[in-house]
C-alpha cells in the first residue's frame, strides 16, 4: 500500500435545490434526503454515517449509488444532496450545476491509497508502474513529490 494524497468531503446540491437554500442548521440537515455511495454492496461510506451520529445528526438516505460520479449526476437532477470528494466537486461542479452546502457538517478526510496484491511487492516493472502512478498523481493534483 502507498499512500498518495489526503482527500477531504464536500456536501453537495445542485443550485436552485429549495431544501438548501439560506443558513443550513442541525434540524435543516437533518431533513435533507441524502445519496449514499457504496462502491461494493454493504461497503459504504460508514465513516460519514459515523460521523452524522457523533453531531446528532439522523441522516436520512434516500437512494444509493454505486460511485461519488453517480452520486453527483443524481444530486444535479433531483433534490437531493451528496458528500462528494472536493476534487470531484472541483472537476464537475460547474458543469453539473452544483453548489457546496455550508453549515454544521460533519468533516470528513480520506487518506487515498495505492494498493497491489502482495505478489507484486517486489516486481521492478510493477514497481515502476506505482511509481509512475504515483508522480502522475500527485502531479495532478499539483502536489509536490510528497506522500
Amino acid at each position: 500500500m502507498m499512500p498518495l494524497y489526503k482527500e477531504s468531503s464536500v456536501l453537495a446540491a445542485r443550485r436552485g435545490n429549495p431544501h438548501t437554500s439560506g443558513r443550513i442548521t442541525k434540524s435543516r440537515l437533518a431533513a435533507l434526503q441524502h445519496v449514499d455511495v457504496q462502491i461494493a454492496p454493504g461497503r459504504g461510506y460508514s465513516e460519514l454515517a459515523q460521523a452524522y451520529m457523533r453531531l446528532g445528526i439522523d441522516r436520512r438516505v434516500a437512494v444509493t449509488v454505486p460511485n461519488f460520479i453517480a452520486a453527483a449526476v443524481v444530486i444535479a437532477k433531483t433534490d437531493l444532496v451528496a458528500t462528494i470528494p472536493s476534487t470531484l466537486m472541483e472537476l464537475l461542479g460547474e458543469r453539473f450545476g452544483l453548489r457546496v452546502i455550508v453549515g454544521p457538517l460533519p468533516k470528513i478526510v480520506t487518506q487515498i491509497k495505492l494498493v497491489w496484491h502482495e505478489r507484486t511487492d517486489n516486481d521492478p516493472a510493477m514497481q515502476a508502474f506505482r511509481e509512475v502512478v504515483a508522480r502522475a498523481v500527485l502531479k495532478s493534483l499539483g502536489k509536490a513529490e510528497q506522500r
